[in-house]
């Protein structure tokens, strides 16, 4: 799984912290490794790519995810699955179609599900 927006600070303090969002979720997931990929940018967080024990706590997480835009610390914090290359270009290239998609019918319903453009 990768964290977006969580501050840049210490091991301990990222740990703390991560405990801190877990909470936030009602979830106690066993935390394997965790570390930051990408190059330091002043300008914002690097993501933080956490290896959990059970997948099961991973999806539970991903689908809590969501409720923390209401939360006060951790609005800006976002959760994604750990994708590949190619998973990530896939995933690029539908939200480009879903883009173009919506604005050609603004007024229709569409969203992504199971890697397909839905209607609704």
């Amino acid at each position: 799984m990768v964290v977006f927006g969580l501050p840049e600070t210490t091991d301990r303090v990222a740990k703390t912290t991560l405990d801190e969002l877990f909470e936030e979720l009602n979830e106690k997931p066993k935390v394997t490794t965790m570390k930051r990929i990408g190059e330091r940018n002043e300008k914002r967080p690097r993501p933080l790519l956490v290896s959990l024990e059970k997948r099961a706590t991973l999806l539970a997480l991903l689908r809590k995810a969501r409720n923390l835009k209401d939360s006060k610390q951790f609005s800006a914090v976002y959760l994604s699955p750990d994708l590949t290359p190619s998973e990530l270009k896939e995933q690029k290239a539908l939200r480009s179609t879903l883009k173009r998609i919506r604005s050609e019918d603004p007024d229709g319903c569409y969203f992504i599900r199971n890697n397909l453009i839905q209607v609704g």
